[in-house]
């Protein structure tokens, strides 16, 4: 499946990724057509976010 990948500020690509798998009796996948993209997507596309960076590490 495609996924995008946030690489650094304004670098972000569309990369293949594994499909998901359910680990346990309880878990579900679920497909996801459309989804918004709000402010704290923009401020981390943009690298405002420290802590997103501090989690690529």
């Amino acid at each position: 499946m495609k996924a995008l990948v946030f690489q650094g500020p304004r670098q972000t690509a569309w990369q293949d990724v594994p499909d998901p798998v359910a680990k346990d009796a309880a878990d579900a996948i679920i497909r996801v057509d459309v989804v918004p993209i709000c402010g704290t997507d923009l401020h981390i596309i943009e690298g405002g976010a420290d802590a997103c960076h501090a989690a690529r590490a």
